[in-house]
């Protein structure tokens, strides 16, 4: 059984390239599945029966797992199987007639537009550490990018005459429209950057030279939240997680935030490149508060 694991799991990174932690989520769900299947004697994936899903998830209930969790398990488990099925292992999918738990679904943590722009008003621009500053923030919620995909940028990634920026994560490309307020804030921070490290690669970088870890962006964001005035915790996640609730409020519509937020799997990069007015440019310019 450990072998078709082994298949499947190469299969997600070298076919379907998922994130690493898509690919970890599958791997443990995957992995606890079959050890529960090798502790109830079925050794073989074709003798899964839907009474055995069923008697699965009853049993993860029971170790307290949550609705959550059970829920990503049985997706996991639905899509091995169909790989399975595919691969002629097995002939049926005992999944067909199973519904996973329901998950509560809350709202995601986000912050207001005023609180926003006190937030990306707190760096002093009069300062380069301000310039840089300012313009990280506006490029968070500008684009919602993760703060692992905002340092791993470099300045070859970022095209204000276009306005857009390439980001590459996990292998999968993604552009994404900048509006005029970000592309000020970038082209301000450039010039202190080609006039004092025109040789500097990576975009943005802290006091000794040297990239940004994650901890030290979030403390960027900590540091001005605090300045402003702003009393909720304000991490990266809900940056990202504003981007979208403002957008949306603005009529952004579906396909086009997953294209942003890059959590589709159409996503192709030559085809933003092609024309300004291509679909998501488009729902950008006018959904965007900053735009």
């Amino acid at each position: 059984m450990e072998q078709w694991l082994d298949q499947y799991l190469d299969y997600l990174k070298e076919v379907k390239r998922v994130s690493g932690n898509t690919y970890q989520a599958y791997a443990t769900d995957l992995k606890q599945f079959i050890a529960y299947l090798r502790n109830e004697n079925v050794t073989e994936f074709s003798k899964i029966t839907d009474t055995r899903m069923q008697a699965y998830m009853l049993y993860q209930k029971k170790q307290n797992k949550s609705a959550a969790t059970v829920s990503r398990s049985f997706a996991s488990i639905k899509n091995f199987i169909s790989f399975l099925i595919r691969k002629r292992v097995m002939d049926e999918d005992p999944t067909e007639c199973i519904h996973p738990p329901k998950v509560d679904k809350t709202a995601p943590k986000s912050i207001n537009y005023e609180q926003m722009i006190a937030l990306l008003e707190a760096p002093n621009l009069g300062t380069m550490a301000g310039r840089r500053d300012r313009a990280i923030l506006e490029l968070l919620y500008a684009t919602g990018i993760k703060a692992s995909e905002l340092i791993q940028l470099r300045i070859s990634d970022v095209n204000i005459d276009f306005g857009s920026i390439h980001i590459i994560k996990d292998g999968k490309e993604r552009v994404l429209p900048l509006g005029q307020t970000v592309k000020n804030a970038l082209s301000e921070y450039l010039k202190d950057i080609f006039r004092l490290n025109p040789d500097q690669e990576i975009l943005f970088c802290n006091r000794m030279g040297n990239g940004f870890t994650r901890q030290g962006i979030y403390k960027i964001v900590k540091d001005y939240a605090k300045k402003a005035g702003i009393e909720e915790t304000v991490s990266l996640q809900i940056i990202r997680n504003s981007f979208a609730v403002h957008m949306f409020d603005n009529g952004a519509d579906l396909n086009s935030m997953q294209e942003l937020l890059g959590v589709s799997d159409v996503i192709a990069a030559q085809r933003f490149l092609q024309s300004e007015k291509t679909s998501t440019f488009s729902v950008y310019k006018r959904t965007h508060p900053r735009e």
